[in-house]
């Protein structure tokens, strides 16, 4: 189902007459219910998200979940408490950050701006990672507080510090060292 409804002001979320006729809107709420059962969840959930997106709310970025969430203009780290739980940024929908917004992947392979060299189109569309590889990425994974790159939703992110990188080493080349011999 299309999104051919509109917000009217006095009649919600409705149809308009699709020869185009001037206010011509389907008043009456009941007649929506000759639709198909899906369609009528689709038609109530398409409403809840036009009255929350123009209330000034957000919606759940989180694939799957898509939550209505009302916030306050001064606040910019939103969480889905009653749908998936995810806590984003309100300005750029991203995992929630401290500091500037960073541009999505999807954001920096559209433009192009600044490059100085060109991409055969079709060569492009072949390297690009498919929807469901995107989706899969967002869902197993988190991006770092402080470098955004997305890491694995395992509950612990820890940054290694050169010490821990050392001593991580020496480690794994004693015990290389150790089979080796053996």
């Amino acid at each position: 189902m299309e999104r051919q409804f509109w917000q009217h002001p006095e009649l919600g979320y409705t149809l308009a007459c699709p020869a185009g006729c001037l206010d011509s809107f389907i008043k009456e709420v009941h007649h929506f219910r000759l639709l198909t059962d899906a369609q009528y969840a689709q038609y109530q959930r398409f409403g809840t998200e036009e009255f929350v997106l123009r209330s000034g709310g957000v919606l759940c970025p989180q694939p799957g979940c898509g939550m209505g969430i009302l916030v306050d203009s001064s606040c910019n780290k939103v969480a889905c408490i009653n749908g998936c739980g995810y806590v984003f940024c309100r300005l750029c929908l991203q995992g929630y950050h401290i500091g500037e917004c960073r541009p999505s992947d999807m954001d920096s392979s559209a433009g192009g701006e600044g490059c100085l060299y060109s991409v055969d189109p079709n060569r492009a569309s072949d390297a690009r990672w498919d929807e469901a590889s995107r989706v899969t990425i967002k869902v197993s994974t988190k991006p770092c507080p402080k470098c955004r790159t997305p890491t694995e939703r395992d509950g612990e992110y820890k940054q290694l510090n050169e010490n821990s990188e050392i001593k991580s080493l020496t480690i794994q080349s004693f015990i290389f060292e150790e089979i080796n011999f053996q």
